[in-house]
């Protein structure tokens, strides 16, 4: 994780940092053999296959026991944030009266009402899923229940 993120005048909390899953891989070119802290490490032999580093010990392949390193960034860019504002400055979860709470944090310049919108479909399309889910476990449920009857019928 990253410390000292800002947004502008303020400093971004860890749990903003968690939504912040816009991951891209770092690849080969940026890092080398030098930038391993560990010694230990630095001195096995380190292969470069796929975004990943393999350190390993031996004249063979990597094998059980290895390591295999990847390193990923969140690029620099804009970001949208409705949250709280702590004393502190940093914007935290709100909570609201009635004792749900949220954040929401998006990619790009977004305006609020393009940010609720959006929140508001995926708790739509969360709501519709688990209806349907839960539609076809009452189903399973009351086949299984009367499994039972349809054997006994048929003696």
């Amino acid at each position: 994780t990253a410390d000292g993120i800002h947004v502008g005048a303020f400093s971004m909390s860890q749990e903003i940092l968690s939504y912040l899953d816009w991951f891209q891989r770092i690849s080969y070119g940026y890092l080398n053999k030098d930038h391993v802290p560990d010694p230990q490490l630095r001195s096995e032999t380190i292969a470069y296959h796929d975004y990943f580093y393999y350190c390993y010990s031996g004249p063979n392949w990597p094998r059980v026991g290895d390591t295999r390193v990847s390193f990923s960034q969140v690029p620099s860019q804009v970001i949208s944030v409705v949250a709280l504002q702590n004393s502190n400055g940093v914007p935290t979860t709100y909570k609201a009266k009635n004792g749900n709470s949220f954040l929401l944090v998006e990619q790009g310049e977004q305006t609020a009402e393009v940010m609720f919108e959006n929140a508001h479909k995926a708790i739509s399309l969360q709501t519709w899923l688990l209806r349907v889910l839960g539609f076809i476990v009452i189903w399973i449920g009351f086949r299984s229940l009367l499994q039972p009857m349809s054997v006994s019928t048929s003696c």
